[in-house]
């Protein structure tokens, strides 16, 4: 129900809506830390329950801009690489871990 400013009521249809998350019923969700954070010249990059979903790390600048890539075949139930990014200015960084199913984003700094 609407009530205008003037006291004029309006109806609207009911919809209901449902949202489920599959990854709750085994209570096992994906996860991605990185650390140290923040990192002076490599980062650690540690994957949790990814359930054997081949994915990709993409570092990216606070433009957008693809500062690293890379692919991980069968992280299985847990997957940890070190990037080496002292070649990169100081600044905020965004590291990006996708699959087919989900996308996680977390954001860094550099020393």
């Amino acid at each position: 129900m609407q009530v205008d400013i003037d006291g004029t009521r309006t109806a609207s249809e009911i919809i209901v809506a449902s949202c489920h998350d599959d990854s709750d019923d085994l209570g096992i969700e994906p996860d991605v830390v990185a650390y140290p954070n923040p990192f002076s010249n490599s980062l650690t990059v540690f994957l949790t329950n990814f359930s054997d979903q081949p994915a990709q790390i993409e570092v990216y600048d606070m433009l957008g801009k693809t500062v690293l890539l890379q692919d991980v075949d069968s992280p299985q139930n847990s997957y940890e690489t070190v990037l080496n990014l002292g070649d990169l200015p100081t600044a905020t960084y965004n590291i990006r871990v996708r699959t087919n199913d989900f996308v996680i984003n977390k954001k860094v700094i550099k020393q």
